[in-house]
Order: C-alpha cells, then sequence, then structure tokens
C-alpha cells in the first residue's frame, strides 16, 4: 500500500515550490522532469506538456504536419463551424493535443503513471 507519498521514476529530479505571498515561506509541492516536460505532485497527479515534437517525432514531422491542407480551417467561415471562433493555431494545437504522442515520451509517461496516483499497487 501507498504510504501517501508518490515519486518519479527518474532521479535527481528538480522541486516545484510555492511561495506564500505573506510569509514568503516556501512549499514544495512536485517533482519535475529534466526536460521539463513532466510533473508529479506529491499528490501523485501527473501532467505532460507535449508540443508537435513530441507529437510527430521531430521538427521536420512537424512541419511536413503544419504543411497539410486539410487540418486548415476552410477560407470562407461558415454559421455554426468551430472556426469561427477556434483559429488557425488553436485549431491546429486541439488536433496536436487529441493526436498520440512519439514512443520516447509515450514510454516515459507510462512509467511516471505507474509511479502515480492512477495505478492501484498491490
Amino acid at each position: 500500500m501507498n504510504d501517501g507519498k508518490y515519486h518519479p521514476p527518474e532521479s535527481n529530479l528538480k522541486r516545484l515550490e510555492i511561495r506564500n505571498p505573506i510569509t514568503q515561506g516556501r512549499r514544495a509541492w512536485a517533482y519535475i522532469s529534466h526536460d521539463g516536460k513532466l510533473i508529479m505532485s506529491d499528490d501523485g497527479d501527473v501532467w505532460v506538456r507535449h508540443s508537435p515534437e513530441d507529437v510527430f517525432g521531430s521538427k521536420d514531422a512537424a512541419r511536413e504536419f503544419a504543411k497539410e491542407q486539410k487540418f486548415r480551417p476552410p477560407p470562407n467561415i461558415r454559421a455554426g463551424s468551430p472556426y469561427d471562433i477556434a483559429p488557425y493555431k488553436e485549431h491546429c494545437c486541439r488536433v496536436i493535443a487529441n493526436k498520440p504522442l512519439d514512443n520516447s515520451l509515450s514510454s516515459r509517461l507510462v512509467r511516471w503513471l505507474l509511479n502515480s496516483k492512477y495505478v492501484e499497487k498491490f
């Protein structure tokens, strides 16, 4: 059974802190990976920051994706279209967020999740 403390599977990680505006004291609340892509809170929550590179595997692959016309909004904005409130960059971010991560980041994320509160330990 977990003692209520969660630790990422990587070593020598930096701690994230919150500064109390009144006392100026600091309280550590999470670990962050060396590349800044993964965060695990002391409560066992995990966050992942990803970019087009992390999704497509390389800058070149991300550039090729951005050139694909099917991901661009239609030239004429139509009533009821999501593009009347979502410009191209927001649309690309939404598409990227819904694509699977590259294998290297995915495997690291799985290891972090195995150490998080999302997996019941026996």
